[in-house]
Order: C-alpha cells, then sequence, then structure tokens
C-alpha cells in the first residue's frame, strides 16, 4: 500500500508538470516513469501473495488468470471514462483539481475496502504484536478475523 502512494505522488507531480520550466519538463516526465516503475515492482510482488492466501486448492493458476481478466476489463472501463471526461477537462484546467481529488480519494476508499476484507493467516510483525499482547493480557490466543479486525491498516 505504501508503494502505491508513491503512483499517485507521480500523477500529482504530472499535472503540476506544466508549471515547471520549460528545461525540467522532461527530468520531471522521467523521475515519475520511474515512480510508476517502483510501484508495478512492489505491487506485483504483493499481489503474488494475495494470489497465494487466495489460492486455497492449490489453484494459483485460475485465481492468477482471473484476477488478470478482472484487472483487464477495470482497466478498460477506466480508458473509456477517461476519454468520456477528457471532453470535459481538456476545457476547463479548473476541473481538472476536482476530478483529479475526487477520483484519487474515490480509489483510496475502495483500496481500503479491498484490503480490510483480506484475512491473512501469515503473520507479519503488527499481527503477531496484536496476538502476543492479548494472549498476554488475556491468555488466550485470537484467530486470524479477530487479528485482522485489530490491525491498523495505515
Amino acid at each position: 500500500m505504501r508503494f502505491r502512494q508513491f503512483k499517485r505522488n507521480a500523477g500529482l507531480i504530472d499535472l503540476l508538470s506544466p508549471l515547471a520550466p520549460t528545461l525540467l519538463f522532461t527530468p520531471i516526465m522521467c523521475f515519475t516513469t520511474v515512480l510508476r516503475s517502483l510501484v508495478g515492482v512492489a505491487g506485483g510482488c504483493t499481489r503474488a501473495t494475495i494470489k497465494q492466501h487466495q489460492a486455497i486448492a492449490n489453484n494459483t493458476a485460475d485465481v492468477s488468470a482471473k484476477d488478470g481478466s478482472q484487472e483487464r476489463l477495470s482497466s478498460l472501463i477506466g480508458l473509456f471514462l477517461s476519454m468520456c471526461l477528457m471532453g470535459f477537462v481538456s476545457d476547463s484546467p479548473y476541473l481538472t483539481w476536482p476530478i483529479f481529488l475526487i477520483l484519487t480519494l474515490l480509489h483510496l476508499y475502495c483500496n481500503y475496502k479491498a484490503c480490510s476484507c483480506l484475512v491473512m493467516c501469515s503473520l507479519n510483525p503488527a499481527r503477531y504484536n496484536i496476538l502476543l499482547d492479548h494472549w498476554r493480557v488475556h491468555g488466550t490466543v485470537l484467530n486470524p478475523e479477530q487479528v485482522n479486525k485489530q490491525e491498523r491498516f495505515i
């Protein structure tokens, strides 16, 4: 999730790039491309872990194929919507920022809802601390769903 922040920052920098001096435009665009590449690598690693978690019956290939088709469909819908919005936004620079803000907030909310519904059975440091603290205080061990509800998302 933290690396996705880089992608949003890259989009923000892209929107601000016309305000930069002409000499800096190309380096700024190169920098934002590097940020997007980092997000792609980190996202691939995260996606692989989630696919393995969802592949309960050793069907990682099926889960991966379904994920790929859903991602392709959502990308096509996003492309279509961006083409529809382009006619409105290109004429008014004052409309670009509110739309960017609304879509960014919607993206954050959807990612939060998607990630908060995952119940990982493995232990990371945060889940381990929650489990250990509860065991010390109450003497019982929480199940993965209970730990997931207590884990901080941000």
